[in-house]
């Protein structure tokens, strides 16, 4: 290369560049005031002249966008390259600044008006900081590249075998496809001759209807080892397999919906069992009751779907849905409302309502504040609120409801609230609820304790835990003083007594009236007093009360006869043949009967556990084992006190009229009184092996059984005698609601102290409610007892209150 002489202001740089065709000249004139500038190639060959460039070509004007100018920034980066800038730094436009974030994480430097300075001095520093620092890879030799490897490993993926379906089987001469045979046929196992294996098992006159679950579990195994090949029903892999199938198989990068199927599932195309099958037609329609049981068996939700073509419709609408399709799912789930689908299921469509309608508010901009809830949904919710108020609010932020907020409010408004012990202002509310049900009968009472938490809480200016009652106090000093007292003489309540009140109805709620703090060693004296405020309060209020009842603890059954020392007059009924003798005690004024009762339940109870026991058996050997028994499984002597039994008793009239269950129950009773006497008897003999120890039932269950046929009586002539105009149920006396409202204060808050459990009655009263009306379905809880899940709360449509009186 070789520099030109310069003349007149002009400084010229020729550049001379040799080449094939000539040694080619660049010359560049540059002005010293920049205004005249000029660009001339020249040759080395005698017949080209200088060619100069035009005005415009001397003074060319590049706009550059703002995503070149930082792309010409990023170009500088020591990572960049030609082809591509680095892509880890950036470059952020703010006026007419620049923000710029290099690659290696430093803190961000600003460009005052876009210069670059700040950035090249940075990359310097950076590249050294980088060079310095060693990647792990680099303390790892790496292995020789295998020449002989193939170069489209990386393009080599795992799919799926497809199997064998009408995708990847084509099939021209088919008599139906493979889809028609997998929705028709209920086998799993094929390629096997399924009788002969079940006489290679079990012998050769065996017959797989004749099979137990174990045997039939067997034959399966057996089936599925010599099968050849198999049927699977999925979604995803709805084909048939061999079984050895590879399951995945490794092929480059496939087309996209491309299906592949591995060697041992294409071997299937040559056996003749795959093709006689394919090609067999099943039974449809009508004939399909003639399928044998054990076939259908195999597969019993695709034996549904085969059976019921409405269901295969629904099931393949869903399987629709989970892809993303929903429409023809929802547009069949309205068809199937119209035709009664969701005749009985009232929460269920009261949360399609609701969502429906929040969806299309929330898409117009609306809140979901003052819209109106489906009254089975708000009755479900409420039940989920009293039971966790954070399941509400998700359920609420995810579909549709009433808030915590407002089912609070509404409490409010029904009154329901407890105040401390026997107060008239809880009997009061009661009293208008029935008022205002248009109901003046006979009202059953109730009486029962359950434990709660030993502790102290402050509420409402008092101390609420303590034995006794709430106890109020001014100032600090003085609750110190008093709790010192409580704990120094050991007075804090352990127990609590509930007393209700239940309209011997169907669909009505349980009241709760009180809840007191008992003391921990509470006799029948101080059950009877509370016993004779409770009845008073009731005959102030107006509530008619027939019966007080009871779990028939000692203390319980005499606390119940003491009633008769409470008065002078009498509903007598005498029959001294028989020696019955009926006393039921008027109390009040206006004079009216009070029975006390024994749960009936209770008894069921305590009768079946006689035999649990294993002491009161007449046993012809000398050992008798009794080893693990549930004594307290009501369900297991209380499932024949079921709606289903009474609605099949009715069908036989002369086995429902009221003189024939009193007779019943009272020969039970002639009987304990023979027995009981013949023991006593045998007793006395000398050397006497027999006594009501060893071959009788405990005394206190002697106790329970003889008082029942008494009672029972005693509730028919009361009932005659007082209430004539209203329907005569006997199983709604006793201490079952009780057992209720315990069992929901479990389900509520397993430990729950006095405080607790009196701030939970509207809650329960609420959810009661909703599940004697009928308006929610609630599933069986281990709080509550097994006895009472089986119930005339639950009363079928066909039973009404005439043909129950």
């Amino acid at each position: 290369m070789q520099r030109m002489p310069s003349e007149n202001n002009l400084t010229t740089e020729a550049i001379i560049i040799d080449s094939d065709e000539g040694d080619v000249v660049l010359n560049q004139a540059k002005s010293k005031d920049q205004k005249n500038k000029s660009i001339v190639i020249e040759s080395s060959k005698e017949d080209e002249n200088p060619v100069p460039l035009s005005k415009t070509e001397q003074n060319p004007k590049v706009i550059k966008s703002k995503a070149q100018k930082q792309m010409d920034l990023l170009a500088l980066c020591p990572l960049s390259t030609p082809d591509s800038p680095c892509d880890r730094c950036k470059v952020e436009k703010i006026g007419g600044d620049k923000i710029f974030h290099c690659h290696c994480g430093a803190k961000s430097k600003t460009l005052k008006q876009g210069r670059t300075l700040k950035a090249v001095e940075h990359w310097k520093t950076a590249t050294e900081r980088i060079s310095t620092n060693k990647t792990l890879n680099s303390f790892i030799k790496r292995k020789a590249a295998d020449p002989s490897a193939s170069s489209d490993k990386s393009r080599i993926i795992e799919v799926a075998c497809a199997g064998l379906c009408d995708a990847t089987w084509k099939r021209k001469r088919a008599k139906q496809s493979i889809a028609q045979f997998m929705e028709k046929s209920c086998s799993i196992y094929r390629g096997n001759q399924r009788h002969m294996v079940c006489k290679d098992l079990f012998g050769a006159n065996a017959n797989e209807v004749d099979l137990t679950s174990d045997q039939r579990a067997r034959l399966i195994t057996a089936l599925d080892s010599c099968s050849t090949w198999i049927v699977k029903r999925h979604p995803d892999r709805n084909a048939l397999y061999s079984p050895s199938c590879l399951v995945t198989i490794p092929v480059k990068i496939k087309k996209k919906d491309e299906l592949v199927v591995c060697d041992e599932c294409q071997k299937l195309k040559g056996l003749g069992s795959v093709t006689q099958a394919l090609n067999t037609p099943y039974a449809i329609d009508d004939k399909i009751k003639f399928t044998p049981k054990v076939i259908m068996s195999a597969d019993p939700f695709h034996a549904k779907l085969i059976k019921y073509k409405e269901l295969e419709i629904r099931n393949k609408s869903i399987e629709a849905s989970s892809k993303g399709d929903w429409g023809d799912f929802m547009h069949r789930l309205s068809i199937s409302a119209r035709r009664g689908l969701l005749q009985n299921q009232g929460a269920v469509k009261g949360l399609i309502q609701s969502v429906a309608i929040k969806a299309e508010r929330e898409s117009q901009g609306k809140s979901t504040r003052g819209m109106r809830i489906d009254s089975c949904l708000d009755d479900c919710l409420t039940t989920l609120g009293a039971m966790s108020t954070s399941a509400l609010g998700l359920f609420n932020h995810n579909f549709a409801g009433r808030t915590a907020r407002s089912q609070r409010m509404i409490r409010a408004k029904t009154g329901m609230q407890l105040e401390d012990g026997l107060k008239l202002a809880n009997f009061e509310k009661v009293a208008q609820f029935l008022s205002n049900l248009g109901y003046s009968g006979p009202v059953a009472g109730a009486s029962n304790q359950t434990v709660c938490v030993k502790t102290l809480r402050h509420h409402n200016g008092c101390l609420v835990g303590a034995e006794g009652g709430d106890i109020p106090f001014e100032h600090a000093e003085e609750l110190a003083n008093i709790v010192k007292n409580i704990t120094e003489e050991d007075k804090l309540c352990g127990k609590i007594r509930a007393y209700t009140l239940q309209v011997p109805l169907p669909n009505v709620p349980t009241f709760v009236v009180a809840l007191i703090a008992s003391p921990a060693k509470e006799n029948a004296g101080d059950i009877l007093s509370q016993h004779k405020e409770f009845m008073n309060l009731c005959q102030a209020s107006g509530i008619n009360l027939l019966s007080i009842g009871g779990d028939g603890a000692p203390v319980e059954l005499a606390a119940q006869a003491g009633l008769e020392t409470l008065t002078t007059e009498f509903l007598t009924f005498d029959e001294s043949s028989l020696k019955v003798h009926i006393k039921v005690p008027f109390i009040g004024n206006p004079l009216r009967p009070i029975v006390g009762v024994q749960d009936p339940k209770h008894a069921k109870k305590t009768a079946t556990n006689q035999f649990l026991s294993g002491a009161r058996l007449l046993a012809s050997v000398k050992y008798y084992a009794c080893v693990q028994h549930d004594k307290q499984d009501d369900g297991r002597a209380f499932r024949i006190f079921s709606w289903q039994t009474l609605e099949a008793s009715l069908f036989n009239p002369e086995s429902t009229v009221i003189e024939k269950g009193s007779a019943s129950a009272w020969t039970a009773e002639f009987f304990m009184r023979r027995w009981k006497n013949y023991l006593k008897r045998r007793q006395d003999e000398p050397n006497s092996i027999m006594s009501m120890k060893n071959n009788g039932i405990s005394p206190q269950s002697f106790n329970i059984f003889e008082t029942l046929a008494q009672i029972l009586l005693s509730l028919i002539i009361s009932h005659r005698e007082h209430y004539p105009d209203f329907p005569f149920l006997p199983w709604k006396h006793g201490s079952e609601a009780c057992e209720h409202i315990f069992g929901w204060m479990r389900v509520i808050s397993e430990n729950f102290s006095v405080l607790d459990a009196r701030l939970m009655i509207p809650k329960i009263f609420a959810v009661i409610k909703s599940i004697v009306m009928g308006k929610m379905k609630m599933a069986p809880s281990e709080h509550m007892h097994a006895g009472y899940q089986i119930s005339f709360s639950q009363e079928h449509e066909g039973l009404n209150t005439k043909s129950l009186s």
